[in-house]
């Protein structure tokens, strides 16, 4: 039982992220590599609000999530749409620049690098007994809140004009013009809900019983595990592959032989991703393109 939440909870982490990646990629056809970088920056201002400016953590994590999404939409009014039209080559090398700097500069400031950081909690160090074993209550905080905030996205997406914009701006923006579609704000709402849920998950990795340091960027790569695994274009499918791979990753961890060495869990995300590229390259949940002369 112990495993199983640990492994609900990571995975919940990770379907916040792939998430973000989802909707961004559905939104603009990006797939943003800087999503690592956008968790960990986001985790740390919350970091900031509940410890240096002593704000509930009630108060601190929206005000987070707020200041990532208006972060995500900055940054794609200032880059990427002035570069609007270039190969998409082009795109993910700016979002890899983009990675890049937010990691390098969070690791040169020393108030965020010095140590690893945890943001203080309501429930704090407490833990809950559920079946004879013994959980942190943040998992299952986590664990609720995630639930809670994926299915109002969820419900959201099916239920407004954006979900559908979405799906037809990934696949051909063109199209979406001609069909009226107001392809900017469409990429704006993407950038700034994918900021959002990163700012999330940031905060998540901060919580008991995880600490949060610039090297919690590797959890943001191991998202694109997930993505691809459910679908890259299908919000359930990063939901579903986010708690695939934390559960995975979790068991891995724990009864993985010792011959195979101390870190086989990080490998196995790869591992599966690797397995789905080559027997269903569209993922679990996405739809495979059909191409017709």
């Amino acid at each position: 039982m112990s495993l199983l939440i640990s492994g609900i909870a990571l995975g919940c982490v990770y379907a916040l992220i792939a998430s973000g990646f989802s909707l961004i990629y559905r939104g603009t056809a990006i797939l943003n590599f800087a999503q690592g970088g956008f968790v960990v920056l986001g985790g740390y201002v919350a970091y900031t609000l509940a410890s240096s400016a002593s704000l509930p953590f009630a108060v601190a994590v929206p005000l987070a999530v707020l200041v990532m999404g208006v972060f995500g939409w900055a940054l794609q009014q200032a880059m990427f749409v002035r570069l609007a039209g270039r190969p998409l080559f082009t795109l993910f090398l700016l979002t890899l620049m983009i990675d890049s700097l937010l990691i390098t500069g969070m690791n040169t400031y020393k108030p965020w690098s010095q140590s690893p950081k945890e943001i203080p909690t309501p429930w704090a160090h407490d833990l809950t007994t559920i079946a004879g074993s013994t959980v942190p209550t943040a998992s299952l905080w986590v664990i609720g809140i995630s639930i809670v905030v994926l299915a109002a996205l969820a419900w959201w997406l099916s239920r407004s004009w954006l979900g559908l914009a979405m799906e037809v701006n990934a696949s051909d923006h063109e199209l979406a013009g001609i069909l009226g579609m107001r392809v900017r704000r469409v990429s704006a709402v993407a950038w700034a809900a994918g900021g959002a849920l990163a700012a999330l998950a940031g905060t998540f990795l901060a919580v008991f019983p995880q600490l949060l340091d610039p090297s919690s960027h590797a959890v943001g790569l191991r998202a694109i595990p997930a993505v691809i695994l459910g679908g890259i274009s299908s919000g359930m499918g990063a939901v579903a592959g986010g708690l695939i791979i934390g559960l995975v990753e979790v068991y891995t961890a724990a009864y993985a032989p010792d011959f195979l060495g101390t870190n086989l869990h990080l490998v196995v995300p790869y591992a599966l991703m690797l397995a789905i590229l080559l027997v269903r390259p569209q993922g679990l949940f996405g739809k495979a393109e059909v191409h017709r002369a």
